[in-house]
């Protein structure tokens, strides 16, 4: 009766393969883990422009109109944030920026969670954050500002997880 056994050679070999598909599975669920809070990411930023956009279309109906916004704060104890919007101030520029800065305030009163690590979601240095901002005429040349139809849009800007930058735009099309 001959008794078989492994060599070393093919233990090491077995040990070999056995590594290079962990390793291949480790990458892909660290793939599989960024796509899921870049989705998480971009889901949040969705409904943050969503929502600035159906309340400017919907309410901002005249010259004189204005709306209240208001929301349940992420943090227990806070009060909940309520922000008048008006529509309209002296000039389109200033309008989209004043607008912008409310919205930015609302949402920073709102606290949000960062879907990355928990924290507050409007601290934008961190993948996860977010910012309100409107479009700056200044930044860009007069022919720059011709090709684009003298915009004056409001920009909703998230950090991904790979620390880029995830940016939509409203351009002011309301009244």
């Amino acid at each position: 009766m001959v008794k078989r056994a492994f060599t070393l050679i093919e233990l090491l070999v077995v040990v070999a393969i056995i590594g290079v598909l962990a390793s291949i599975g480790v990458l892909s669920y660290n793939n599989f883990i960024g796509s899921g809070k870049d989705a998480a990411i971009k889901s949040q930023h969705k409904t943050i422009h969503d929502f600035i956009d159906v309340n400017l279309t919907t309410k901002c109906l005249n010259k004189d109109s204005r709306f209240t916004i208001s929301g349940t704060s992420g943090l227990q104890g806070w009060p909940n944030p309520t922000r008048t919007i008006y529509c309209n101030y002296t000039n389109p520029w200033q309008t989209v920026c004043e607008i912008s800065q409310s919205f930015r305030q609302f949402y920073f009163a709102l606290y949000l969670r960062n879907p990355i690590d928990n924290s507050h979601a409007s601290d934008y240095s961190r993948p996860g954050g977010f910012t309100i901002n409107c479009e700056a005429q200044g930044n860009m040349s007069f022919q720059e500002w011709v090709n684009k139809g003298s915009p004056h849009s409001i920009i909703i800007l998230s950090k991904l997880s790979d620390d880029t930058e995830y940016k939509t735009y409203i351009p002011k099309k309301w009244r």
